[in-house]
């Protein structure tokens, strides 16, 4: 399982309220109205599960499923390129280490 780390992009970024609050908090400015809102869970930037199955003529099928992902999580063409190509690598390593 691949799970993505969070990052400062897109939709992570900090609210304008979030932004002051951080703001009054460093300063040592205690606002009593700051206290009744709610905190926000950490976003989940998505992951990919990677399964590897035997299949009934003995051959392997590799799927990839998406997880770990919130309803507004952005998926990101570059990253797919990305885990696509490095899985085609590792495939292709582990066919060749079996045939030595």
């Amino acid at each position: 399982k691949l799970i993505f780390k969070p990052a400062k992009t897109g939709s992570a970024y900090k609210s304008k309220e979030e932004e002051k609050a951080t703001e009054e908090k460093v300063s040592g400015y205690n606002d009593p109205s700051n206290d009744k809102k709610k905190k926000r869970k950490p976003k989940k930037e998505g992951g990919v599960q990677i399964v590897v199955e035997k299949i009934d003529d003995g051959k392997l099928r590799v799927r990839a499923f998406r997880c770990e992902m919130d309803e507004d999580t952005i998926i990101k063409e570059m990253s797919e390129e990305a885990i696509i190509s490095n899985l085609k690598k590792a495939m292709n390593a582990w066919k060749k280490q079996q045939t030595a």
